[in-house]
């Protein structure tokens, strides 16, 4: 079995690229940035429109508290009849 480094004494430009794409790694950079950038932009007004939707939802009133609100309350006299009634 041959190494495939003969002699230590070559620099890497001697040697030939050492990795596939040598000379893109600028390109590739501003491909990431722009992609990553973009992925932000994205999630950023997703996570804002479903926030607003959940406020909305949460501060809506909803058929329960109006209908409970609109009647008059019913049950047992308050303390001040009971009182009252006894004097």
């Amino acid at each position: 079995m041959t190494p495939t480094v003969e002699s230590w004494h070559n620099t890497p430009t001697e040697l030939g690229p050492l990795y596939p794409l040598v000379g893109y790694e600028f390109v590739m950079f501003i491909a990431c940035a722009a992609a990553l950038l973009g992925f932000l932009v994205w999630k950023f007004r997703s996570e804002n429109a479903h926030y607003c939707q959940m406020v909305a939802e949460l501060t809506a009133p909803s058929p329960i508290t109006t209908a409970t609100s609109n009647s008059a309350p019913t049950g047992s006299p308050s303390h001040q009849d009971s009182q009252d009634a006894h004097s």
